[in-house]
This record gives structure tokens, sequence and C-alpha cells, in this order.
């Protein structure tokens, strides 16, 4: 057993074990915030559908800007619409897209179907009352 008798000697042991019970913690912030750093930030491009090959599982994006742009796709890609499930081979040539994607690589993480408004039916004309 550790006698300790100077005040001095005391609080230095309480400061060592106050840094012993605090490690755990500090350690732990830091792999949280590791684990945020990691998560890639989402980049989007808006345009029009020009082609979808199922088969290749690529998208070609056609910007308002006139450029063309090919994406790839794979099973975690998250394809949706307002209040409406879709998937990739929903899409069709001319739909607006919202595309979503991390980094420097073309791979959609998420596609926005953005022209979801069915096709209006033409109402007839009334005839003004008499």
């Amino acid at each position: 057993m550790i006698l300790l008798q100077d005040w001095t000697m005391k609080r230095l042991f309480l400061w060592f074990l106050l840094g012993l019970v605090n490690m755990p913690l500090i350690a732990a912030k830091k792999d949280v915030a590791t684990a945020a750093d990691k998560t890639p930030s989402m980049n989007e491009m808006t345009g029009t559908v020009q082609s979808v090959d199922l088969e290749a599982k690529t998208i070609r994006l056609q910007t308002e800007h006139g450029y063309s742009v090919e994406f790839t796709f794979d099973r975690e890609t998250v394809c949706k619409g307002i209040g409406v499930p879709h998937t990739v081979s929903d899409l069709a040539f001319k739909d607006e897209v919202i595309i979503r994607y991390a980094g420097r690589d073309l791979i959609a993480r998420e596609i926005e179907k953005r022209n979801l408004q069915p096709a209006v039916a033409a109402s007839t004309p009334t005839s003004p009352a008499n």
C-alpha cells in the first residue's frame, strides 16, 4: 500500500487517475470525428436522360450547358421521385433527373426523377351558357 503523505503528491495522483478515467472518452470523440470525416460529401448534376443501358449499368445525362456525362450505377443506387418508388429501368429519354454522386467517381448513388407529373388529360371545352 502506498502512503501519500504530501498534499502535492496526492493532487498529482488524483490528476493521474482523472486522466486515466477520461482517456477512453477522448479516444471515443476522436473516433467519431474520423468516422464523420470519412463520409464523402455528395455532388449533384441536373440534366435530361439521353440513354440508359441496363446491361452496362450506365446512364448518359445531358446538362443544361450541353455537356454529355456518363454515370455508372449499381445495386446500391437509390432511384426515387416525389412519393413514388422508381427503379433505373423506369427512366426514359428526356426525363429530367438529378444525379447525386460522391467525389470524382461518376458512380450514381441517388437518382431523383424530377418530371413526375402524369400527363394531363385533355379537358373537353364547355360551351358558354346562353
